[in-house]
């Protein structure tokens, strides 16, 4: 394992583990850094002049982050513009190499954008977990969103309801949609405990698993690296070849490591329980486990037995549930928040996860304050029961498109700058 004394290693509070290293790719032992003219030789020279995705920036950095580890995300940093060092590495390296490098161009500009959002409806990777716990969420979020219509929409414009739309409508929509949102919990929960196999610092363990392989022909670090991350633009050549070499690494790594279904309690106790992100996932799986009990009382003849018997029964089987079960998602949303912040007090609005723990927060409010409301047996009650759910299903369908569009865009590409 490579050396990390150099990287810069960031975490919200001391005493969970490091949510985010960073470190100059010159770190890396026996890494020899190409030239511009060395990863200029892996394209056509019509393609090179037309200049589609490349570009000089002056450092890169591996970016590890525990939710991209989770989501087999590896991102890097990039500079265009010379910075100051800090660190007295840093400084050396500076006097001792003006080198730049050619790398693909960030992708948050619209083109990645609209790149990334193709491979989302020309894709179905269901190998990856974690695209099907985002797929699973964006299901589940359609649902619920046409729960709340069924349910407020005819309060507030009677004229359009329909038979069967407030009882049958609702009951079904609400008992499918809790029971994919479990489905997907049990999945995040999966993905929390096989993050981390081989300890997958990104790019340090494909250069472990290279070595164990003893293949001496690959091409260096950056070369590989760099190119790894498909950038909008590329010839067809050079993604067959990243392609195969990408599957190649997959198997070797699903070799190594294996698939985990419960961790061992040492790990619990020394590891996961000191996770940001498994403690959030874990917090949204008992929340979803709770939660489908509203969803399977919600079921028409169901709910026309418990309210026949007493409020009170429609309370603890019904409304209660759904209470407890926003809990979980308010904390797992709150979480997931906090783990890609440098700081627990300092929101970080350029991370996708951040955005996904935002919506979904506001959205396990939403339903919170539904079940609350429930409670309230009056005309009142309902309207704002129903207006709540509304509301609350579409905050979480925003952060579950989000989530689907962070599992497909596996490379991202950040520009760095000195406050960073």
């Amino acid at each position: 394992m490579a050396s990390l004394e150099s990287a810069r290693v960031i975490a919200p509070f001391p005493s969970c583990i490091p949510t985010r290293r960073i470190r100059d790719i010159r770190d890396v032992p026996e890494y020899h850094a190409p030239r511009m003219t060395d990863l200029e030789q892996t394209e056509d020279k019509a393609h090179r002049e037309k200049g589609s995705w490349e570009r000089e920036s002056y450092r890169v950095e591996h970016l590890y982050r525990t939710r991209d580890n989770r989501k087999g995300r590896h991102p890097i940093v990039i500079y265009t513009q010379p910075t100051q060092a800090e660190h007295p590495r840093q400084k050396q390296k500076q006097k001792e190499s003006t080198e730049t490098y050619i790398t693909p161009h960030p992708t948050h500009t619209l083109k990645a954008f609209l790149h990334t959002l193709r491979k989302l409806f020309t894709s179905f990777p269901a190998y990856d977990i974690s695209y099907l716990v985002a797929f699973s969420f964006v299901i589940g979020s359609v649902l619920w969103v046409v729960n709340g219509f069924f349910a407020w929409l005819p309060l507030v414009a009677p004229h359009t309801e329909f038979a069967g739309e407030e009882r049958t409508g609702t009951g079904v929509t609400a008992c499918v949609g809790a029971t994919i949102f479990a489905f997907g919990s049990v999945l995040l929960l999966l993905e929390a405990v096989n993050e981390n196999r081989t300890e997958c610092f990104g790019w340090v363990v494909e250069r472990q698993e290279r070595q164990r392989s003893e293949d001496s022909d690959n091409p260096s670090e950056l070369e590989k690296g760099i190119s790894r991350h498909l950038p909008v633009g590329a010839n067809d050549r050079l993604k067959r070849n990243v392609q195969e070499k990408e599957r190649t690494n997959n198997s070797k790594h699903r070799k190594a490591s294996g698939w985990v279904w419960f961790p061992s309690l040492k790990e619990l106790r020394h590891h996961y329980l000191r996770d940001i992100g498994f403690l959030a996932s874990f917090s949204q799986f008992l929340g979803a486990m709770v939660f489908w009990i509203s969803g399977f009382t919600a079921i028409p003849q169901i709910q026309d037995t418990l309210e026949h018997r007493s409020k009170a029964h429609l309370n603890g089987a019904y409304w209660l549930p759904q209470v407890i079960g926003s809990l979980g998602f308010i904390v797992s949303g709150h979480l997931f928040m906090l783990e890609t912040q440098s700081k627990w007090w300092k929101p970080n609005f350029k991370s996708l996860g951040w955005w996904v723990g935002f919506w979904n927060a506001i959205g396990a409010w939403g339903f919170l304050l539904c079940g609350a409301f429930g409670f309230w047996d009056s005309s009142a009650g309902e309207y704002q029961a129903s207006l709540s759910t509304w509301w609350g299903s579409w905050a979480f369908l925003f952060g579950s498109l989000i989530q689907w569009y962070e599992s497909v865009q596996k490379f991202p590409v950040e520009v760095g700058s000195e406050d960073d």
